[in-house]
């Protein structure tokens, strides 16, 4: 049984606190900021090139990284180049964009992170056109545990010397906190996910399995629909970012939305892609066809099956911050049947990421 224990609230309008290598973000992530560069990078080549569309090819992860968040990294691309107001075609298209990414250390800063390397591609030539470097180090809590696909607890005031000792120990060591069917990235953390399969009309909860390096693994077969159970057991409200295959919950939505806000101490469950205020299409396991990314025009990876949950503080008024957080200024999962899920929306101020969790479902 879906449990209900409180209402389903979720995000239109935010400030996303970060805290980058460089600087402060605010409303956007370290990735989209870098993936921003990258565009106005290429769409000057573009142009210069006389202009025409462009499609978004694959972003693979390197070999260490089990699986990608690729999809994502397509999505916000294309929205950036958009932005700039060059087309995007997958198969009308003069030049390709794709890439890969790595973890990586900052040879100025000594900081872990994620090297982005993008390559403009010309149809015609199959040649890359460049005239500077592409690679993007990108870094911050609410970016690098999710496009590496690590197990993090981080504190809201941790500094980058502090962030990237996490993300490497996260790294050598990719275990999680695993008890019975629940995932936790420490056991000290308030903060858990549980994955729950469909049987019948019922949703239970899966076990747990781990792959050979310990990393969190819940097998999902073809063809089921299957939940996100979100544990928040902080004294705080908490606003939670849920990735399916490196794609947010809501990019199939009416509405521009990020994040899932749950009041504290309170669980609740996410039973599908989120379409408006009355309506969610299930998480259904599916062949690449018919997967969100192949929707969104995504070229097949070989490395999707990722399900990573980043937990935030929220608040709605000052007097609710938490006293901790620093004040600034070939398979995937695609879609079931279409549900009764009622929503309503709800204005919050983000924090940051205190803790990013990450379950595979594909071996």
């Amino acid at each position: 049984m879906i449990r209900s224990f409180q209402k389903l609230f979720y995000l239109s309008l935010c400030i996303f606190a970060g805290l980058g290598l460089r600087s402060t973000y605010a409303s956007e992530d370290a990735l989209t900021m870098e993936l921003g560069a990258l565009a106005t990078d290429f769409a000057a080549i573009v142009e210069k090139k006389g202009g025409g569309p462009v499609a978004i090819g694959e972003f693979s992860a390197s070999s260490e990284v089990k699986a990608s968040i690729g999809p994502r990294i397509q999505l916000v691309l294309a929205e950036q180049f958009r932005m700039l107001k060059i087309a995007v075609d997958s198969e009308n298209y003069r030049y390709e964009v794709k890439g890969d990414y790595q973890p990586y250390v900052d040879r100025e800063s000594g900081l872990l992170g994620v090297k982005l390397v993008g390559r403009l591609i010309d149809r015609d030539t199959a040649e890359p056109l460049a005239e500077k470097p592409t690679g993007r180090f990108v870094f911050g809590a609410e970016t690098v545990p999710m496009m590496l696909g690590l197990n993090t607890k981080t504190h809201p005031n941790a500094n980058p010397i502090e962030l990237s000792r996490e993300f490497e120990r996260a790294r050598k060591n990719p275990k999680a906190d695993i008890q019975q069917t629940l995932i936790r990235a420490d056991s000290s953390s308030p903060f858990a996910i549980e994955i729950l399969v469909k049987s019948g009309s019922d949703y239970k909860p899966r076990s747990i399995e781990t792959d050979a390096k310990g990393r969190p693994l819940v097998p999902i077969k073809n063809s089921e629909v299957y939940g996100i159970r979100l544990h928040n057991k902080a004294a705080f409200e908490t606003a939670v970012e849920l990735q399916i295959d490196g794609i947010n919950c809501f990019a199939f939505s009416e509405k521009k939305l990020k994040y899932w806000i749950l009041a504290p101490g309170k669980i609740t469950d996410v039973i599908g892609w989120h379409k408006n205020d009355q309506k969610s299409l299930e998480f259904k396991v599916v062949d690449f066809p018919e997967t969100a990314a192949a929707k969104l025009q995504f070229k097949p990876s070989s490395s999707i099956g990722l399900i990573t949950a980043s937990f935030n503080a929220s608040w709605d008024d000052e007097s609710k911050r938490p006293s901790d957080e620093p004040k600034l200024s070939n398979r995937g999962t695609g879609f079931g049947a279409e549900i009764d899920v009622k929503t309503r929306q709800v204005n919050r101020t983000i924090g940051q990421t205190r803790s990013t969790i990450s379950v595979r479902y594909e071996r």
